[in-house]
């Protein structure tokens, strides 16, 4: 059939354009256009039903519009109104002799009450990078919490032995608390041999167990400012009794 290339729109709107343009036209000179008066009565048709069926599309989706709308403003308030009558039913439990009871007549869970007397965990896996350029020490650790429970602090403790006795450390002293499992030894003084770390989780007045001592022996001195703290040599991490099986991290 020749004109196979459909002129008719496909867009929505286009093609509602397009029906109501020319139905007055088929109406009127079918005849011209080689059409059958049931031809012209079939395009008049379609054409209304085609805007009958828009007209009812567009009132559902303004009326969807309005219904959604309505819904997000009573879920808002209803949620409301839910939420501080949950808050009274909790009120008035805890007054009950059996709490429990009040919850379950509600169909509500009991509120969890937090157990602060559960330690924090044991720090462990330290990774230490040494920066050659400033001689600071980055030490990163790993301690697995209770889950549920915030507010953990890390104490930790420093002695260092110096390269005149590289096996006897100075007392323990405090050189931090951090938030996080990490911490910057940015006090290292020239000529140290070694330094050990202890590393405490601590969450209020509880105490976690202490880590195993970390030790860091550093290479050789060089010169520079890591000069007597590895100088860019190198250095080695002990955990405890046992060589660390994480490489060594070094800063460029």
């Amino acid at each position: 059939m020749p004109g196979s290339t459909s002129v008719v729109p496909a867009v929505d709107r286009d093609f509602l354009n397009w029906m109501n343009v020319r139905d007055p036209i088929v109406t009127e000179q079918f005849a011209a256009l080689g059409l059958s008066q049931q031809d012209a009565n079939g395009f008049k048709q379609a054409t209304s039903d085609a805007n009958a069926a828009w007209a009812q599309w567009q009132a559902a989706r303004a009326a969807f519009t309005e219904a959604s709308a309505n819904w997000r403003a009573v879920k808002k308030a209803s949620r409301g109104i839910a939420t501080n009558d949950v808050k009274k039913v909790r009120a008035f439990a805890v007054e009950q002799a059996d709490p429990n009871k009040v919850y379950s007549i509600m169909q509500i869970p009991a509120p969890k009450v937090p157990n602060f007397g559960v330690p924090p965990g044991t720090p462990t896996g330290a990774q230490v990078a040494l920066d050659i350029n400033s001689g600071n020490l980055t030490v990163r650790f790993e301690c697995n919490n209770p889950p549920g429970l915030s507010g953990t602090v890390y104490v930790i403790q420093r002695r260092t032995a110096q390269a005149s006795s590289p096996s006897t450390f100075g007392p323990w002293q405090q050189a931090a608390i951090t938030s996080v499992k990490k911490f910057v030894d940015a006090s290292i003084s020239a000529g140290t041999a070694a330094v050990q770390y202890l590393i405490t989780a601590q969450r209020g007045t509880i105490v976690g167990a202490t880590s195993q001592p970390i030790t860091v022996q550093f290479g050789r001195a060089g010169s520079g400012p890591g000069a007597g703290v590895g100088g860019g040599v190198g250095l080695t991490v002990i955990e405890g009794e046992y060589e660390s099986k994480r490489a060594p991290r070094f800063a460029a």
